[in-house]
């Protein structure tokens, strides 16, 4: 009897445990493990809230091309009008609703952790991609609007810096592919910054059209049976194809082209190391480099101008014939799609400008800008590795 009783009571406190596990957001039971699950995290609070619904209404027609069954599309989603959602989106293009929040500031290091724990622990999958949907301003620090960073919050008043978005990255698991539907975002720096975090890093190194990725056609790219190597092409080549379809229409700012580039970051400590060696051969130490004839991606005149510069053209400029080939077999393995149309917009400058020089990755150059903001990028992972 007491037997029967101990074992009665055993299965009554395991039961316990488990209907008090269920009972919060936070402890949802994961789900069976899906081919690809991708997360497209939108942080909207900001003058690009007009594009969110717009984007999403293009993921959900994107979504019912993909098998459902296989494949997880999650958007979380913050544009400052109301409580902040993740979702999953179903193959008739309709919302799960996974969790709600507060209003919160979605640029912030702990919520963006927060938030990939609730999408990616509970939606486990074989391989996983991100896209951060947001303004992006490149490698410096979000200390203003101003200077560089990925995202923005309105809210908090906040903008992320490139280190702080890689602390953030450490929550997830490692991604096949990270796109950043964001302006000035595939600089050599910000890549080799993440390169721990993905597989394959897919943007544009100078300002993208307001309404960024053409998702109807982008997400069935992402989430198809394919390769890391293989969907990351594929997604940056659908991004490109939109744009690039609609070239020298010119019935707006959107018509005027883009350009899209992916990254292999396997090879970057390859390139980094060529890139030591040309810089270490024909750079003295504190001299500066010539920027005079290399394409700039940056267009504005003043205020927060740093410069982004290409950077195959900015070895072309100081390597021998010899060295430059090498160096770019180099580069070919590490940037493993680049294109553009001939010109791209720039808001700053009210129209297209020429695309003549792109090779599809940038980079800073030191003594180009302030000694502020020299004194910061040597502190990045790409200028110690080059020995900038």
């Amino acid at each position: 009897m007491r037997k029967n009783k101990i074992h009665i009571l055993y299965l009554f406190l395991t039961c316990l445990s488990f209907s008090f596990a269920a009972c919060g957001n936070d402890d949802e039971p994961s789900l069976p493990l899906s081919a690809r699950t991708v997360l497209v995290y939108v942080a909207g609070d900001n003058s690009l809230d007009d594009f969110v619904a717009d984007d999403l209404a293009q993921m959900k027609q994107g979504i019912q091309r993909v098998d459902v069954n296989r494949y997880n599309l999650l958007v979380y989603i913050d544009d400052g009008s109301a409580d902040c959602r993740l979702v999953r989106l179903l193959a008739d293009g309709s919302e799960e609703v996974i969790k709600t929040y507060p209003p919160q500031n979605s640029v912030g290091v702990d919520v963006m952790r927060g938030v990939l724990a609730d999408a990616f622990d509970r939606f486990r999958a074989e391989s996983y991609g991100l896209v951060l949907w947001s303004h992006g301003d490149g490698w410096l620090p979000g200390t203003t609007p101003t200077t560089r960073w990925w995202g923005q919050d309105l809210s908090g008043h906040s903008y992320l810096g490139v280190p702080e978005l890689h602390t953030a990255l450490r929550s997830a698991p490692h991604l096949d592919f990270l796109l950043f539907d964001a302006c000035f975002m595939q600089a050599v720096e910000v890549a080799y910054e993440l390169r721990d975090r993905a597989s394959y890093i897919i943007g544009s190194p100078t300002e993208i059209p307001g309404p960024g990725a053409p998702y109807q056609t982008v997400v069935p790219a992402m989430l198809s049976a394919t390769a890391a190597s293989t969907t990351a092409t594929a997604t940056a080549s659908a991004y490109y194809t939109y744009y690039a379809d609609s070239y020298n229409d010119y019935s707006s700012e959107w018509s005027y082209g883009a350009s899209v580039a992916t990254v292999d970051t396997d090879m970057l400590d390859i390139l980094a190391d060529a890139t030591r060696a040309i810089l270490s051969a024909h750079v003295p130490v504190g001299e500066s480099i010539s920027t005079a004839g290399l394409l700039n991606y940056d267009r504005r005149s003043s205020g927060g101008k740093v410069g982004y510069y290409d950077l195959d053209r900015l070895i072309h400029s100081i390597a021998t014939p010899a060295e430059y080939s090498a160096w770019r077999t180099a580069f070919d393995a590490a940037v493993t799609y680049a294109q553009t149309t001939p010109t791209n917009y720039s808001m700053y400058i009210g129209g297209g400008f020429s695309m003549n020089g792109f090779a599809g990755l940038s980079t800073y150059v030191p003594g180009s800008s302030s000694e502020t903001n020299d004194a910061y990028y040597r502190q990045l992972r790409w200028a110690e590795a080059v020995g900038w």
